[in-house]
């Protein structure tokens, strides 16, 4: 086959590829440009790729992708370029089933933010056919078991109790009117009293309302219940029409009652003495030294002892105490096969001097030192009392960030004497040591080990 003919036939079938891209996206790829937009749905309601999007009524896009998330479906729009969307716009899929093909709707909204791609959004879906009839099936199902519980447990004689009740309740309130027309001699207390009492009856016609509006549960679980209430209920009404007569002709009742208003002031008065005689004991200004008014010092000073005991456990929470215990075997030198060292730095947390108190060579006389020092970065330097003579000493490394540490000290111990130590962190509490001293022209070393606190 000739080279101009294997030329060819790679451009045509370049050519055809790109065709059939066009073709399978409808012009897309190469007539439009705009954005993605991310819309999340409770279904999809059979919305399929390719659909278009509609905003206002006007085809302004379409769906690339539609693809199932944890809580739903996920719907990936493409939107014609320039085509802004308010922040408030609401989104939902119309259409499916016996409505036609499906859609997804945009219906903008009238702020003057708009959505920044990709999202995402949150979406809507309209009920179709289906549910709408299930929906008004169970609507009709449960009016006919509520007619049917209501035929079965009312029967002529329930009937004409509840009838013969009602028609006794308008009579009860002209004669609960009667004797608050003869009740207007009474303190204001009694009126009160016969306002809370009115309330309360406002308050057993409420319950009654929404006993009512539950009516059909209550029908179906609590028949012989349903009937008893009734004959309490027409029990109530003549007893409260009895009490309205007794209040209307000044019966004992009506001597209780009064009775009870006089009681409940007699306490109120006697309550208002009792504040009265707190607020002198307590807030007067008094200076006739009797021992009143004391309480606005008293807290003054307790506030005062607050503060004082919060700060001093500010400072002492800002305490800083780090310190190490190491144990050496000798390997070279002479003196004591085993040593012991204890050091323990006094600080601040918030700042960056400390105090150094140490004990070395535990077990072949003791050396102590009590330094003042400073730290900085990842270098420690003191100086002070090192080891029993005036001394310095210099820690280099820092064991958060690199496993070996190098500490190094100096005393003047005649001719001067110093010892350098190597340490390697195995975790943040414990590791591994070298140390070699030089005293009095005598050398000695010793590895350990040593932990952290």
């Amino acid at each position: 086959m000739k080279r101009e003919v294997k030329i060819g036939l790679v451009v045509f079938l370049g050519l055809a590829l790109l065709a059939g891209l066009i073709f399978v996206s409808g012009g897309r790829l190469v007539r439009q440009r705009g954005y993605i937009l991310e819309v999340q749905l409770p279904e999809a309601k059979g919305l399929p790729p390719g659909a278009p999007v509609y905003i206002s009524g006007v085809e302004t896009g379409y769906v690339e992708d539609v693809f199932l998330t944890d809580r739903g479906v996920t719907v990936s729009v493409f939107i014609k370029e320039g085509v802004n969307i308010p922040s408030d716009s609401k989104f939902f899929v119309q259409g499916g089933g016996l409505l036609g093909e499906a859609s997804l709707q945009i219906r903008r909204g009238s702020s003057d933010t708009f959505i920044i791609p990709p999202g995402p959004v949150k979406g809507t879906t309209t009920p179709d056919v289906w549910s709408v009839l299930e929906e008004m099936e169970r609507n009709l199902n449960s009016l006919r078991s509520f007619i049917d519980n209501l035929s079965g447990l009312i029967g002529d004689e329930e009937l004409e109790d509840l009838k013969r009740a009602m028609k006794r309740i308008p009579s009860f309130l002209e004669s609960a009117e009667e004797a608050s027309e003869s009740l207007k001699g009474l303190s204001d207390e009694g009126k009160v009293f016969l306002g809370d009492m009115r309330g309360r009856m406002g308050t057993f016609l409420d319950n009654a309302n929404g006993m009512v509006s539950n009516i059909n549960e209550i029908l179906a679980e609590n028949r012989q219940t349903f009937k008893e209430t009734m004959a309490n209920a027409s029990d109530l009404v003549a007893r409260l029409s009895a009490m309205a007569e007794e209040l209307d002709q000044g019966g004992p009742f009506a001597a209780e009652v009064k009775q009870l208003v006089k009681n409940a002031s007699d306490a109120a008065l006697a309550f208002e003495r009792f504040v009265v005689e707190l607020e002198k004991t307590f807030f007067s200004e008094g200076g006739d030294g009797d021992g009143k008014g004391n309480l606005p010092k008293l807290l003054e000073d307790v506030r005062q002892t607050q503060e004082a005991a919060q700060s001093a456990l500010k400072a002492i929470q800002e305490i800083e105490v780090k310190g190490d215990v190491s144990l050496r075997g000798k390997t070279f030198g002479r003196g004591e096969d085993a040593y012991m060292d204890v050091n323990v730095a006094l600080g601040m947390k918030n700042r960056k001097d400390f105090l150094l108190f140490g004990v070395d060579d535990l077990g072949d006389g003791s050396d102590f030192t009590l330094s003042y020092g400073y730290r900085w970065k990842w270098i420690s330097l003191w100086g002070g009392l090192v080891r029993d003579d005036l001394g310095m000493g210099l820690g280099l490394g820092d064991p958060t960030s690199f496993p070996i540490q190098l500490i190094g000290k100096w005393w003047d111990d005649g001719s001067g004497a110093w010892s350098m130590e190597g340490r390697y962190n195995l975790n943040d509490r414990y590791g591994l040591l070298f140390r070699h001293d030089e005293l009095d022209d005598e050398r000695r070393e010793s590895v350990g080990v040593y932990y952290k606190f």
